[in-house]
């Protein structure tokens, strides 16, 4: 990954290219504003930092012309400071400063580099399977390259109708629905079956898509179920964090209710023989003749004594 050091002072640019080399990052210094747009214009970066303080210029206006180019709109950019002074937070919040790190606490900008690296590169690999429904085939394929990009799998549908068809014969980590879509079903008809599913299937995340930016609609979403909404024309570092979350959140519930299910399995069957043990009866027995009692239905219960099973267990 590359990064763009807008820094004068020579004795610290060695010190952050020491830190930048310890966390894989590639740096390239300047050291006036003129010089730091053009390379900018012209050659894309992962990460800026700037000193308050440049040759040229002030920092924090420097801040805010990175914002203005196209390219660079929505990268990190790290604000760097010898002085104590809080009145600058505002300005440069403002400007589209993502960090603000004090020039002498350098472990605290180790550290967040190690984490923008981490988080980056997991954006990048996640194994994962979407259904997507999309009838705008031009959106359809500049999305469909966003999240091929983080290594997801895509299965692409034009009509509700086909993907909740795909939904209930395949198992996805993510529902990624436009709410107009062509047939007669709609994505927030498509959420509302989804959801209605049986329990297990029906617990997807979904994150919906829209052009129209309406509070109501919104509501409307999250209220049938979406856990997510981002809007048209889609920003690709958003699209990728939502995304991100959402399968993370998911894989992390699954594993957590796999280990839940072991320890169910290993509570109440019998390691050898696998089968059910005394605190499953002791569970479920009464449940269970409850309900004959209830419903005047016959409930058997096996007893099997094995000769000499000690010797084997």
């Amino acid at each position: 990954m590359k990064a763009l050091i807008a820094e004068p002072s020579k004795a610290y640019r060695q010190l952050l290219e020491t830190v930048c080399h310890a966390a894989d990052l590639k740096p390239t210094f300047v050291s006036n504003v003129d010089e730091a747009l053009q390379l900018l214009s012209l050659h894309p970066v992962d990460l800026v930092f700037t000193s308050l303080q440049l040759l040229d210029g002030d920092g924090i206006e420097f801040c805010r012309k990175i914002r203005e180019l196209s390219n660079t709109k929505h990268i990190p950019i790290i604000l760097l400071t010898a002085e104590e002074n809080k009145n600058i937070l505002e300005p440069a919040t403002q400007a589209g400063v993502t960090e603000i790190f004090h020039k002498s606490d350098v472990p605290r900008l180790q550290n967040y580099l190690n984490e923008f690296i981490n988080r980056t590169s997991t954006h990048s690999n996640i194994d994962a399977r979407v259904l997507y429904a999309e009838d705008s085939l031009s959106v359809a394929k500049l999305t469909i390259h966003i999240l091929e990009t983080m290594g997801l799998t895509i299965d692409h549908f034009t009509h509700a109708e086909q993907a909740y068809e795909a939904f209930k014969t395949t198992d996805y980590d993510l529902l990624l629905t436009d709410i107009f879509l062509a047939g007669t079903m709609s994505g927030v008809g498509l959420v509302q079956e989804i959801r209605n599913s049986e329990k297990g299937k029906g617990n997807i995340p979904i994150l919906a898509m829209s052009a129209q930016d309406d509070s109501a609609r919104k509501i409307e979403l999250l209220n049938c179920g979406a856990n997510d909404y981002v809007a048209k024309p889609i920003l690709k570092e958003e699209l990728i964090a939502r995304v991100h979350n959402l399968i993370t959140n998911k894989k992390l519930l699954d594993k957590l209710k796999a280990q839940q299910n072991l320890l169910q399995e290993l509570a109440m069957t019998d390691q050898l023989t696998r089968l059910y043990n005394r605190h499953f009866l002791m569970e479920l027995a009464p449940k269970h003749i409850s309900e004959a009692f209830r419903h005047k239905h016959s409930l058997s219960l096996i007893v099997i004594d094995l000769d000499h099973f000690k010797t084997v267990n």
